[in-house]
């Protein structure tokens, strides 16, 4: 009886955390991510925003991508970091960056703080270049709720797989 509870109690676990995959078919691009349970998709034409369900509605995920001739990823992700954020965000404050692979490929990633209206966000920046295309992709929840969501944030961005038509 104890097995069975416990083989239970398994089996609901890991249906909480699992995932679906999707595809975005552009002219210049395919690829597909995980989206996990719950969390919704919407699609404005230059953007993808995944939500996952909360109370304060603040946390959100963007798939940003954009062609690129480019093959080195350190100056575009370091332009954004060093200049680009510093100047359009309120209160950029840089916490931590680093490297990381999406398979074989080079990725960085950095976690920074922004503030809005007194709200203080903690943010998870992705970067890495696939098929001609640099994928920008960008977590945002509030800071005291940011751990909760990063696991996530970093799953769906090493979810992404892209191929060209």
């Amino acid at each position: 009886m104890r097995t069975l509870f416990i083989l239970l109690l398994l089996t609901q676990y890991s249906v909480g955390f699992s995932q679906k995959r999707f595809t975005v078919k552009d002219p210049e691009i395919e690829f597909s991510y995980e989206l996990p349970t719950q969390w919704q998709r919407y699609d404005d034409g230059y953007n993808l925003y995944l939500k996952p369900p909360t109370q304060n509605n603040d946390e959100i995920f963007l798939i940003t991508y954009l062609e690129t001739d480019r093959t080195d990823l350190e100056p575009l992700f370091d332009f954004t970091i060093n200049k680009l954020l510093p100047i359009n965000e309120p209160g950029f404050t840089l916490k931590e960056k680093g490297d990381e692979k999406v398979r074989e490929l080079d990725a960085k990633w950095a976690i920074f703080d922004t503030k809005i209206d007194d709200v203080t966000y903690r943010n998870f920046l992705f970067f890495f270049i696939e098929n001609s295309q640099i994928f920008k992709l960008r977590g945002v929840a509030r800071t005291h709720n940011f751990e909760k969501y990063k696991d996530s944030f970093l799953t769906i961005s090493k979810s992404i797989r892209s191929t060209t038509p």
